[in-house]
């Protein structure tokens, strides 16, 4: 897949979903607080909606963060061995976190398979909850090719 469409058909869309996500968890919060200060009237079951936005956010930038690169590591042993070693560690790296990240994505849609069953629903707000349970683990897969891709780009691609 060329970079353009790498970017038209998947940073793009899900940097705007994120985007909006977020947008919408600012203006909540603003309403809400807003709303509580000013009138004595908080938004009912606002902390519910912000954590289910939340949810939204962190799992719409998981397989962006996963493509950029751009999670937190630690360095101890980066500068052991020559350029090869360190090729080969990066993709045994990335095939462990896919595999990880896959595993997370299963138990993740089993939870929403539990919850759909059991019909859970928000406290205050009954917002169901099986559906985030899957979107969550949607991404956690969709975060996990991404880790493939580059394990499988670096793996043929000249040290």
């Amino acid at each position: 897949m060329s970079s353009g469409a790498v970017e038209r058909y998947f940073r793009l869309p899900l940097a705007f979903l994120l985007a909006t996500s977020l947008l919408a968890m600012m203006a909540l919060v603003f309403i809400d607080v807003f709303g509580r200060y000013f009138f004595g009237a908080p938004i009912r079951g606002s902390y519910e909606i912000t954590q289910c936005l939340m949810a939204l956010v962190v799992f719409f930038g998981f397989p962006l963060v996963t493509e950029a690169r751009e999670h937190i590591t630690v360095g101890l042993f980066q500068e052991i061995g020559g350029a090869g070693f360190r090729r080969w560690r990066r993709i045994a790296i990335d095939a462990l976190s896919a595999g990880v990240v896959v595993f997370m994505g299963l138990r993740l849609w089993e939870q929403g398979e539990a919850l759909a069953r059991s019909a859970q629903v928000s406290g205050l707000t009954n917002i169901p909850i099986a559906p985030f349970a899957f979107f969550m683990s949607v991404m956690s897969f969709l975060g996990a090719a991404v880790f493939l891709a580059q394990a499988t780009l670096r793996a043929g691609a000249r040290p």
